[in-house]
């Protein structure tokens, strides 16, 4: 583009010099445009378009310039022209080339300052934002820092509160509380609970949390080629890093994990537990450890709950209540006690008898009836700590309360709270007060070796006592 405005101009200063034939080329006289005009682009352009320039105006007054004046102009053409152009142009081209020189050096050199200072300023700018970008990190780094500093302490006591309340037996809300307890404590925005189905062999959405409703694409995951499946079949924590050191790992990633750990149930891994979203200051050691602990803490509650949702799942169920059946808790029961006895722990067995079930029945209906019972053993279910397995027991009046880890004295204590719980609370139906009259009896595992039948036999005439 610039070679063409030098050609352009050469061009221009040939055709003035047409109308000044008498002194072609201008080497007569104190102005020559031929040689003021590479000087000029030399001070604005540098030296090498000052000297393509002066290149152009000696072949515009050489070369160009005299066809052009043996045509229009033939009385100023002599055939000497191109010696008398040399003789009289040398000193002036001369002054021209070194002009050319120093006007160029001059222009190049402040340029090429003014480009190092240019990048130089790129540089520092650059290096200001990168500043900047590493002193906001470290800013919210150092506030998470602080903040669990500062709430060790009352963490620690929430993790514990928040710890039991995994202890329940209804699968669902235990891992609601597993998702809340990390979204508390790891601040995951979006996170997942996998469990592994043998019969169909994949991993199926147990609960999630952090989706918007319908978000979520994907309800089972292959336990191949996933890294979901490869945390459950190696029983491995995954993390994001990983990915670096294990290119299998980058194969499977598909962005929806930054850190991702097996779920055990007992001895066995049960599930995955991912996070998809963190905020990047959480995402440290620390957090990562606290997962595992979260997750570890939370293994013998969710143990007992897919014990029991396993065994609700092919038990007889009220239809109202709910509960299984006392076929099933006989069942359960011999199973317990032979397990306790290679462990060497204590169980207890609760039964509890709402005395005045019938007349509450006749006076409001079953339905009601019912939904009273329902509502005693969920208030008996959190003073046991939701660690109480309830089934029905032989009569419809009647529930039974199998807790681990109860002594005799303990069941003794519990039951005590049990009738000061009942005895305390306003049961009301339909908004009016109902009177409540409970009985209990209870045995206890572990001081000397009983079968099913003698805990219920000792239970029962306890119950009857009660009665009396």
């Amino acid at each position: 583009m610039r070679s063409a405005e030098l050609v352009a101009f050469a061009i221009i200063i040939g055709a003035v010099n047409l109308f000044f034939h008498t002194n072609p080329g201008f080497v007569r006289g104190p102005f020559n445009p031929y040689l003021i005009l590479p000087i000029v682009v030399a001070a604005y352009y540098g030296k090498y378009y000052g000297f393509l320039s002066l290149g152009f105006s000696i072949a515009t007054a050489a070369g160009a310039l005299p066809p052009a004046l043996k045509l229009l102009h033939p009385e100023s053409w002599s055939p000497d022209y191109w010696s008398r152009l040399f003789e009289d142009g040398r000193i002036p081209l001369a002054i021209a080339i070194g002009g050319v020189y120093l006007f160029g050096i001059i222009r190049d050199t402040y340029t090429s300052r003014i480009d190092r200072l240019r990048e130089r300023l790129k540089t520092v700018s650059r290096e200001k934002g990168l500043m900047g970008r590493r002193l906001r990190g470290l800013d919210a780094v150092n506030r998470e820092l602080e903040e669990r500093i500062s709430s060790q302490e009352d963490s620690i006591t929430a993790l514990y509160n928040r710890v039991q309340e995994l202890y329940s037996l209804d699968l669902a809300k235990i891992l609601d509380a597993l998702l809340e307890t990390v979204q508390r404590f790891i601040g995951a925005e979006k996170a997942s609970v996998w469990e592994y189905r043998a019969d169909s062999r994949d991993l199926v959405l147990r609960a999630s949390v952090g989706w918007d409703p319908g978000g979520r694409a994907e309800t089972r995951l292959a336990v191949k080629d996933t890294i979901e499946g490869w945390v459950f079949r190696n029983n491995r924590m995954f993390s994001i890093k990983l990915l670096v050191q294990y290119s299998n790992l980058k194969g499977m990633d598909t962005g929806r994990n930054l850190l991702t750990v097996p779920v055990l149930g007992g001895d066995k891994v049960w599930g995955v537990l991912n996070i998809a979203e963190m905020p990047f200051a959480k995402y440290n050691a620390y957090s990562e450890k606290l997962l595992q602990m979260i997750v570890t803490l939370a293994a013998p509650a969710l143990e007992k709950a897919v014990e029991y949702d396993a065994v609700v799942r092919q038990a007889d169920i009220h239809p109202i209540t709910g509960f299984p059946s006392f076929s099933h808790f006989y069942t359960v029961l011999q199973k317990e006690i032979q397990r306790m006895s290679v462990q060497k722990e204590t169980m207890s067995v609760i039964i509890v008898e709402l005395v005045n079930f019938e007349q509450i029945r006749g006076d409001h209906g079953e339905e009601k009836a019912y939904s009273l019972l329902v509502r005693i053993t969920e208030r008996l279910g959190r003073l046991a700590h939701e660690r109480a397995r309830l089934f029905h027991y032989k009569s419809d009046n009647q529930v039974a309360f199998l807790i681990p880890h109860l002594d005799y004295d303990g069941a003794s204590l519990f039951c005590l709270e049990v009738l000061g719980a009942v005895n305390e609370e306003d049961w009301m139906i339909d908004d009016a007060p109902q009177p409540v009259e409970t009985a209990l009896g209870y045995a206890a595992f572990g001081e000397k070796p009983m079968n099913a039948d003698e805990m219920l036999e000792v239970a029962e005439n306890l119950l009857e006592m009660q009665k009396v």
